[in-house]
């Protein structure tokens, strides 16, 4: 069962990665793109319906965690809203059947002999740029961009949830996707069917982003960045040549 839920009163920390600073990034896509989620949004709902009580087959805990975000979730300004219900997780486990690191990889062998440092630099900088590009695609199609993260303790394996946010920076989606607060854990959400969410939520149009579709549109992201822009970036970023 769901433990306690988590609040505000501890965020996850600024981002970083080693000598790079969140703040000190110069918040780009690298080309990338988003193109099958911007023809989702720019297609509009396609549902309607009444909220449930209890969809069925639904476990009563996350009945429970479900009935959070409806309490608490204002309607959306957009046309309809996306709603991000876990974390990221590039290296995958945890219930997570794909991992986008093949293609993290794949863009890092153009430089062969990357330190270990810079290569964890250059992973966190495609990180905060496919945030980037998710926020700015559901903006560019007038929708709104929600989200609520789960969390574990380490120490008292208690889960957890983060207040349901409307996202309207770069570096709120990336603290949520990202991080956690101290003494905290990402956990990754798996929702195999939309209904019994928009259900309990009462919100028919919302379309629902789980941990494993993340990972989907970030592979979708990183097939599509430019990586010459990329790397010209890093490079200015760290100051050296790579």
């Amino acid at each position: 069962a769901l433990g306690s839920v988590y609040k505000h009163q501890a965020e996850p920390p600024l981002p970083d990665a080693g000598s790079l600073a969140f703040r000190d990034w110069l918040p780009s896509s690298y080309g990338g793109q988003l193109p099958r989620l911007e023809a989702v949004l720019a297609a509009g709902p396609e549902s309607s319906g009444e909220p449930e009580d209890r969809p069925p087959g639904m476990a009563s805990a996350v009945h429970q965690w479900l009935a959070r975000w409806r309490a608490d979730t204002r309607p959306a300004a957009g046309k309809n809203a996306v709603l991000i219900i876990g974390g990221l997780f590039w290296h995958g486990g945890q219930g997570l059947p794909s991992s986008v690191m093949p293609a993290v990889e794949s863009i890092l062998s153009a430089k062969a002999n990357l330190d270990e440092d810079t290569r964890q630099q250059a992973t966190r900088l495609l990180q905060w740029a496919f945030c980037h590009c998710l926020l700015e695609t559901v903006h560019r199609q007038g929708s709104d961009l929600m989200c609520q993260v789960p969390y574990a303790s380490a120490r008292e394996k208690d889960c957890a949830v983060s207040g349901l946010e409307l996202v309207s920076s770069q570096e709120q989606l990336t603290r949520r996707l990202l991080l956690s607060p101290e003494g905290m854990q990402l956990l990754p959400l798996l929702v195999m069917q939309e209904a019994p969410v928009q259900a309990v939520l009462g919100k028919p149009d919302v379309l629902v982003v789980d941990s494993l579709s993340l990972l989907m549109l970030a592979q979708q992201f990183l097939a599509s960045v430019d990586r010459k822009l990329f790397w010209r970036a890093l490079q200015a970023l760290l100051g050296k040549n790579l």
